[in-house]
C-alpha cells in the first residue's frame, strides 16, 4: 500500500489541506471538491484529515505498547485490524 504524504498538514488560507517546507508545497486535498456537502462538515473533514498522520503515529505507539505490556489478544487484533485498514502497518 502506497505511504501517505509526510507530515505536517494543514490548512492554507484557501482552505486546502497542503504538506511541505520551505518554498515547496504539495496539495494533498480540496475538502471543497463538492458542493453538496455543509460547510461546517468540510471544516470538520478538513481538520480529521489533517490530524490524521499524528492520530496513526500514536496508533502505532499504542499497538507496540499493547504489543508489549501483553494486553488481551482481541485488543491487539482490533488495532492492528485499523493499521492495516489505513494502510499504516509497517
Amino acid at each position: 500500500m502506497t505511504k501517505h504524504t509526510p507530515r505536517p498538514w494543514w490548512i492554507d488560507d484557501n482552505g486546502f489541506i497542503v504538506s511541505g517546507s520551505g518554498d515547496t508545497y504539495l496539495t494533498i486535498a480540496d475538502p471543497h471538491a463538492s458542493n453538496d456537502i455543509d460547510p461546517c462538515e468540510i471544516e470538520a473533514n478538513a481538520r480529521l484529515m489533517v490530524a490524521s498522520p499524528d492520530m496513526l503515529e500514536k496508533l502505532k505507539h499504542c499497538h507496540a505498547m499493547m504489543q508489549a505490556s501483553g494486553m488481551e489478544r482481541d485488543l491487539k487484533l482490533s488495532i492492528g485490524k485499523l493499521l492495516h485498514q489505513i494502510g499504516g502497518r509497517q
